[in-house]
């Protein structure tokens, strides 16, 4: 950041902004903040403008194959693999504060120029995403233009926007377990106490082997956080990436025939990019433990134990520590302490009423 980018601010009054409920029944919301400028010294400026998008970003997944004898840096292997980006943008929007006329704009030095703006987001945007492979992004650029043969003054910033909805009731609000046998020689069952876990959580499982003889022993386990990208690129062609978040490993004691229980932790990265599901990009998260073992012959073995969760956005943390709050429905509005609560008059018996040859309850 050079001087001149340190005199223009972007506020924003919610970070992030949040879109409550599912896609199909979201109404939206709307970007709320404040476009700062103090300049250090008095400058002219032809306009002054807020430029904002939203930005669809995939890699080329399949590559384009080249030489390395087209490319200027020398690689250590023989062929690679062109790095290529589909961008396409779904939302553009300008705000013109200063616009251009015959005469320059003066801003004087040291003096707090504020232009607010506003935005409403639909219910079903896309929310930000960001995965090696593909980018859902929104960004406010604000652009002091300059008189001829001066640089341009420009200032951008990410918006985060997220979505919170209640989903605590689903099937991953309670304990998750995975059942399995191995080589009809071990069973297994690894659990988890629940299904869904924030950035920065710890998650205890608990795993139970039944080892039917000795001849195998698990040495050690490894446990890592996956994360699945599902992405469908503009051909609609759908491709998989998987990435390893963290990994732990540890040593499992020497277990015999017979029943034995063992536990392990691994905390969430407080930089996990939280389960989403848009048109484009799908996200989801899945623990991964790796039981390695030795035959009497020393032999090594290996299978996978594999448990889904999910990861919830900040969003859906605040919503989860603080729901909506409901007050309690009174007859009377105003209650003093020293006097009795208002009560609706009791029901009183109507004497029935003839009308003609039928008879009816009078109202």
């Amino acid at each position: 950041m050079n001087s001149n980018d340190s005199m223009i601010e972007i506020r924003l009054r919610d970070d992030p902004v949040i879109l409550h409920g599912l896609p199909e029944e979201s109404v939206g919301s709307v970007l709320y903040g404040t476009l700062i400028i103090t300049p250090s010294k008095a400058l002219k400026a032809k306009s002054v403008s807020l430029h904002f998008t939203g930005m669809i970003e995939l890699k080329n997944l399949r590559g384009i194959w080249i030489s390395s004898r087209l490319c200027r840096i020398c690689f250590a292997h023989t062929n690679r693999f062109l790095e290529t980006w589909q961008r396409v943008p779904f939302l553009e929007h300008q705000w013109s504060f200063l616009s251009p006329g015959d005469s320059l704009h003066t801003l004087q030095a040291d003096k707090s120029y504020e232009f607010p703006f506003e935005y409403p987001l639909k219910g079903d945007d896309p929310v930000s995403v960001n995965v090696p492979n593909g980018r859902i992004s929104y960004r406010l650029t604000a652009t002091i233009e300059r008189p001829s043969l001066l640089r341009n003054i420009r200032k951008t910033e990410l918006v985060k926007v997220q979505r919170a909805h209640y989903d605590f009731s689903g099937d991953m609000a309670g304990k998750i377990s995975c059942v399995g046998r191995w080589a009809n020689s071990l069973g297994y069952t690894a659990t988890i106490p629940r299904g869904q876990y924030f950035p920065g959580d710890t998650v205890p499982l608990q795993f139970s082997f039944f080892i039917h003889d000795a001849y195998f022993v698990i040495s050690e386990i490894s446990l890592s956080i996956k994360e699945v990208a599902r992405f469908s690129d503009l051909s609609l062609r759908p491709e998989f990436e998987t990435e390893k978040l963290c990994e732990i490993t540890r040593p499992v004691p020497k277990f015999g025939a017979g029943l034995a229980e063992y536990s392990m932790m691994i905390q969430v990265p407080d930089s996990a990019q939280p389960d989403c599901r848009t048109d484009v990009i799908e996200v989801s998260h899945m623990l991964v433990a790796k039981v390695k073992l030795h035959d009497s012959y020393k032999r090594r073995w290996w299978f996978y134990i594999s448990i889904p969760f999910a990861i919830r956005s900040e969003a859906q943390y605040e919503l989860s520590q603080s729901p909506p709050s409901y007050e309690h429905f009174s007859c009377s509005t105003h209650n003093p302490a020293n006097q009795t609560e208002a009560r609706p008059p009791p029901y009183e018996e109507k004497t029935p009423l003839i009308v003609g040859p039928v008879l009816a309850q009078a109202f």
